[in-house]
């Protein structure tokens, strides 16, 4: 059982409060504002020039969130086909 779940399980109010749409846009603004002071960092230079060009900036991301609830829950990477 993935962490998230157990923590619907246990907390099913959780759940409600992830679901709503104000947090899921607070979320995103936080991992995108995480995301690019990562790539400030000198070691994720080259990563940073790879996939921007330059250092991104937060208008290189959507404004708002891309995802819906339920394909934020839904994805899963690791079980992509590696073929």
């Amino acid at each position: 059982m993935l962490s998230f779940e157990l923590a619907f399980k246990r907390y099913p109010s959780l759940k409600a409060k992830a679901r709503d749409r104000e947090n899921i846009q607070t979320a995103w603004e936080v991992a995108v504002s995480n995301l690019i002071r990562w790539f400030e960092k000198p070691r994720n230079y080259d990563l940073a020039k790879k996939y921007f060009g330059r250092i991104p900036t937060e208008k290189d991301f959507p404004k708002d969130r891309p995802y819906t609830f339920e394909q934020i829950l839904e994805y899963k990477p690791w079980l992509k086909d590696k073929t």
